[in-house]
């Protein structure tokens, strides 16, 4: 039975351990895992994150505002790393991890059952997913030039 979900465990694994890359930099760099890729990062998402860190768990607004605005950021796409975090009390900053963490999961799983609903074979699946999660240019629409 095992056999049969070894291609899909590696996908996941190989696609966490990409999303997480830059947090272990840093880890090594540094000696901490945290990690902001830019300013959107800090100024945006970062900020909508620590007002429900701290506030309201089920109710994300506008972090500039001191009244409970609405944010243009869905609560599903946002909260759950967050609420993680709030959960594991590992800090406002440990948000981005855990998005990234659940962003390479889910971009494995999703690349994995595409390529197995085209293929029907566990490891062409995998090796599909892995090329294309690890293909820098599919960020740029460029993937073979």
């Amino acid at each position: 039975m095992w056999r049969r979900w070894q291609p899909l465990a590696l996908t996941v694994a190989v696609g966490i351990l990409l999303s997480l890359l830059p947090h272990l930099v840093a880890r090594v760099e540094t000696g901490s895992f945290d990690w902001v890729a830019d300013g959107d990062e800090l100024s945006l998402y970062l900020a909508v994150s620590a007002k429900l860190y701290h506030g309201d768990a089920y109710r994300l607004s506008d972090p500039v505002s001191r009244r409970r605005d609405p944010t243009a950021y869905p609560w599903t796409q946002l909260a759950p790393g967050i609420l993680t975090a709030r959960s594991l009390g590992t800090g406002p900053l440990s948000v981005s991890l855990i998005w990234r963490f659940l962003a390479g999961a889910t971009t494995a799983l999703a690349w994995y059952m595409l390529f197995f609903y085209w293929s029907r074979n566990g490891w062409l699946a995998a090796a599909g997913a892995i090329f294309l999660m690890s293909a820098g240019d599919l960020l740029t629409a460029r993937l073979f030039f």
